[in-house]
């Protein structure tokens, strides 16, 4: 609890929602990518930008459990032909999400 939580790209925070166990926001990123945290103890506020590495929230301590949820869609970008490699099972082992992106950036 009380870890930062920081931007993965440069982003704007688009809603603000909510979780169990904290609080939850909404933002899109510089390259298309909608996300969503949850478990903080507050939302930024709605409008907010953020650059790459800024602190925007902490980890919510009204969890048994304190830590964040990040999902990411990625639908928003698939018609650029940026399909991002993936796994549904959770394992681990596809390329990073920021190293993609900046695959798919040199090529551009």
């Amino acid at each position: 609890m009380g870890r930062a939580v920081i931007a993965p790209e440069d982003l704007v925070i688009t809603r603000k929602g909510g979780s169990q166990g904290g609080v939850a926001f909404y933002a899109t990123g510089k390259s298309g990518i909608k996300y969503w945290f949850g478990h903080v103890e507050l939302a930024p506020a709605v409008g907010k930008k953020f650059r790459i590495g800024d602190k925007m929230a902490v980890i919510s301590a009204d969890h048994p459990r304190p830590h964040v949820h990040v999902g990411i869609n990625v639908e928003g970008i698939w018609g650029a032909g940026k399909e991002l490699l993936h796994h549904t099972n959770y394992t681990h082992g596809a390329p990073k999400v920021g190293i993609q992106l900046k695959a798919h950036a040199a090529k551009e």
